[in-house]
């Protein structure tokens, strides 16, 4: 079975989020959100309508989860991993950034 393509991710990365109790926030990105003024509603902004800053990766923790970075054009930046074999897709919002 071929890898997703970047389209495929985000259409899952999208889809998953379209239902915000399938987004999660680590104590860590909850800090740096409020460190760095981002709101609930611009990272759930980001994962609904961002890019890929880096594509999805395999993660080494735990196995067979996923990270990737994803974008928007307001200068909000989340890092996300995941189970893309989840059933429910959870996306959990490692770290935030504004500004690059």
């Amino acid at each position: 079975m071929p890898s997703p393509s970047a389209a495929d991710w985000l259409r899952l990365i999208r889809s998953a989020s379209a239902d915000s109790a399938h987004v999660r926030l680590t104590v860590h990105a909850r800090r740096r959100m409020h460190q760095r003024k981002v709101t609930l509603r611009e990272v759930l902004n980001v994962l609904r309508r961002g890019a890929f800053e880096e594509a999805p990766a395999p993660s080494l923790k735990p196995p067979g989860h996923w990270t990737a970075r994803l974008a928007d054009r307001t200068g909000v930046a989340v890092v996300i991993g995941f189970d893309p074999e989840g059933r429910p897709i959870v996306l959990d919002v490692v770290t935030v950034m504004r500004g690059r």
